[in-house]
């Protein structure tokens, strides 16, 4: 692993379809990354997702890819508010989904690589 990248790995007890909607749905990115209203997305590559920090400014996340129910990847300009993403002042990151066993639940894989 790069010592540029974190990663995380929790399971939810949902089912991948939900997990996915809560990634990538507007008024449920609002909520959990945002002021509580829907965001502004374009949900493709290239695509932006607007996250809504009040006070601390708005961030134009990049869409990098996205592999409806199990893949999602954003660049988001942390240090830079309103500013674009690019691949030389963001993070990427990584969310990758992958249902467990028979009950109703999923893996949830996180990753941020940070271009230095």
């Amino acid at each position: 692993m790069s010592p540029d990248r974190i990663e995380r790995e929790i399971t939810i007890a949902a089912p991948v379809e939900r997990v996915w909607a809560v990634l990538t749905e507007p008024e449920h990115v609002g909520q959990w990354f945002g002021q509580g209203k829907p965001t502004q997305m374009d949900l493709r590559p290239g695509g932006i997702m607007l996250l809504d920090h009040g006070d601390a400014g708005t961030y134009p996340a990049r869409i990098e890819k996205v592999e409806p129910p199990r893949y999602f990847a954003y660049r988001w300009a942390s240090a830079y508010p309103g500013e674009a993403a690019t691949d030389d002042n963001s993070t990427l990151v990584e969310f990758t989904l992958i249902p467990e066993g028979a009950e109703p639940g999923c893996a949830w894989r996180r990753a941020a690589s940070r271009a230095w």
